[in-house]
């Protein structure tokens, strides 16, 4: 996984804490969490620990239970288009770019797709997602 990306990703069983303070450092609210050989299994976002707290959870217990496990995703091997489509559901707002082998190569949120867009209009749509 590339360094760049550490900053938005969390262990499977780690601690709502640990989570609320890596959203904290990465500033975009979420991360991505993975399981023990580096897969991605899971996402969570600043709601997800509302609604947890909500729900009676506390700092100390693990986030495995708040993690949203059926998440939207895209592969290297998907283009900028798909990534377009997907965004148009109001309520996604980050994409993560998988491997062949579930891993994490990339993020793209929406914010990054507008800018990119507005960067060249005439942007290619089969952009390569391990370049972002």
């Amino acid at each position: 996984m590339n360094n760049s990306l550490s900053m938005y990703v969390i262990q499977e069983g780690a601690s709502i804490l640990s989570a609320l303070q890596s959203i904290n450092e990465n500033t975009k609210g979420f991360l991505i969490v993975n399981n023990e050989v580096n897969k991605v299994v899971g996402v969570l976002t600043d709601g997800d620990i509302r609604r947890a707290f909500i729900a009676g959870a506390t700092t100390n217990d693990s986030i495995n239970d708040f993690a949203v496990r059926k998440f939207t995703s895209l592969s290297i091997k998907n283009d900028l288009s798909d990534a377009i489509e997907i965004f148009k559901i109001k309520a996604i707002k980050f994409l993560p770019i998988l491997n062949e082998n579930g891993e994490l190569v990339n993020i793209i949120t929406k914010d990054q797709l507008h800018a990119l867009l507005l960067q060249d209009m005439h942007a290619d749509i089969n952009y390569d997602f391990t370049t972002l």
